[in-house]
């Protein structure tokens, strides 16, 4: 056998390699060639010890990329993620790994090479249509995966409220509350079915959105929850009346349903949780706190990634992670205040009922701001623009966006989704908060695929696919009601 040479002849050769290489435990990385540095543009001489490959990728794209690498199953697997750039022009990366290690399944090799950017209105029919498939497979299995997870809790309910209708009924006491509580449970187990039915349908063509009143159905999902208290352990409600608020029923009911599980089977016995809801300021606060071991500060982070879970095999790291989603579709901020041996709080901030009537433009000359840091892409809108003599406002500088007078009346919006220091929802938010009468139109090149109603609640109007033309512009502006 040809002895091999020695190891600093072949970090020599691995780093003429065009092609970026990486060893990786786990996320943390152990060694790359100058290739790899490069395409993650990564200055040679800056990695530290120990780093972490999660640091060097969007943010968009950490909690998918942090799944795969910790629940990696195959010897080798392919995986696409996509990089951070100032200018939002991010390059996306393929990284083909495989496992090096016998003794330990979680050190792995990697190959990375630049790929076309997953926006695919360049790649061909076939490529887009696979690709769409992929995502849609994958996001399937999530589905999946927690649908499964929400259907055991809720078989757990009528379980357990059918072993207590027979004490009742032994004891011929009233059951009527215990039938409640199983039809309940009964009509959401077919919510969860409607999940995995209205996936495969056009999200611009769900109606499932409706007014909620937030402390009635908080008060149903403690009443769900009595059934798998252990012994000891008790709920204390404080609810308030609350505004009501815009949404998905049985989704929200999934959220509460999640974090109240997760805080029985954080507390031991004699635990308490407390349950209240406030307003403050219009915002509607929901309130979660158990008195179990905390979170450690270092895990805060991590608690809504995708399997994550600090309950080992007792735990799927579903729930959090199909909870946040959740809410950042219902636009709600979620807080959450713990420690080691401190119990911990979660707070849900619901938004004021959003006017989810449609917004209109007038007919005739306009005033329009458009923002944009690609200043080719806002001047080229302002020129179509003006043909129809509308007084246009570009800013493209995005240092400038503190200085924006958002209480100064323009009759139309039309904001980037990325931008630099922000986001197009960020901005749609403030400006509906402070000129409520101003159409918001939001320029993206992703696919946004979400229904008018959930389009309205964040503050947008209409969505303005990139690349477009003058007929599609004109097309997105008869949508809201203008016309020449």
């Amino acid at each position: 056998m040809i002895p091999l040479p020695p190891v600093e002849t072949l970090s020599q050769v691995f780093n003429t390699l065009s092609n970026g290489i990486i060893l990786l435990d786990r996320q943390k990385i152990e060694w790359t060639n100058r290739a790899f540095l490069t395409l993650f543009h990564i200055e040679e001489g800056s990695l530290e010890e120990g780093a972490n490959i999660i640091d060097f990728i969007d943010e968009s794209d950490r909690a998918r990329v942090t799944g795969y690498l910790n629940s990696m199953e195959k010897t080798s697997s392919n995986i696409e993620m996509q990089l951070p750039h100032p200018h939002k022009k991010a390059p996306f990366v393929e990284i083909a790994f495989t496992r090096y290690d016998p003794s330990n399944p979680l050190k792995r090799a990697g190959i990375a090479r630049p790929v076309s950017p997953r926006p695919v209105f360049n790649l061909s029919h076939k490529r887009r249509k696979k690709r769409s498939s992929q995502r849609k497979l994958i996001a399937l299995g999530e589905v999946t995966v927690g649908v499964a997870h929400d259907f055991n809790n809720l078989l757990t309910t009528i379980l357990g409220r059918l072993t207590t209708t027979r004490i009742k009924l032994g004891q011929y006491e009233p059951i009527e509350g215990e039938l409640s509580i199983i039809e309940a449970a009964a009509e959401n187990a077919q919510n969860l079915v409607l999940r995995i039915t209205e996936f495969t349908k056009d999200s611009s063509k769900r109606t499932n959105w409706e007014e909620i009143q937030l402390d009635l159905l908080l008060a149903e999902a403690v009443f769900f929850s009595q059934t798998m208290l252990p012994p000891g352990v008790q709920i204390i409600s404080s609810l308030m009346p609350v505004p009501i608020v815009a949404g998905c029923r049985h989704e929200i009911l999934e959220v509460f349903l999640n974090i109240l599980n997760n805080a029985i089977d954080a507390v031991s016995a004699d635990g308490l949780i407390k349950v209240s809801s406030t307003t403050q300021n219009g915002t509607t606060l929901i309130t979660i706190t158990d008195n179990g071991p905390g979170i450690p500060e270092n895990l805060h982070d991590k608690i809504f990634e995708p399997y994550f879970s600090t309950k080992k095999e007792q735990g799927t790291g579903i729930g959090l992670s199909v909870s946040h989603e959740i809410l950042q579709r219902h636009n709600v901020n979620i807080q959450v205040t713990s420690s080691a041996n401190n119990g911990t709080t979660f707070q849900l901030l619901f938004p004021p009922l959003a006017d989810l009537s449609a917004r209109r433009l007038r007919t005739g000359e306009l005033s329009i701001r458009i923002i944009d840091d690609d200043s080719g892409i806002a001047e080229m809108l302002k020129d179509l623009l003006k043909e129809d003599n509308h007084r246009v406002e570009v800013i493209s500088d995005i240092g400038f966006l503190d200085s924006i007078d958002y209480t100064t009346s323009i009759d139309l919006l039309i904001t980037d989704l990325d931008l630099k220091i922000t986001n197009g929802w960020e901005v749609a938010k403030k400006t509906r908060l402070l000129s409520p009468e101003t159409v918001i139109g939001l320029m993206t090149g992703w696919s946004v695929n979400l229904s008018q109603e959930e389009l309205r609640l964040r503050g947008v109007d209409f969505v303005l696919h990139k690349p477009f033309t003058l007929t599609t512009l004109t097309e997105a502006l008869k949508s809201v009601g203008y016309a020449k």
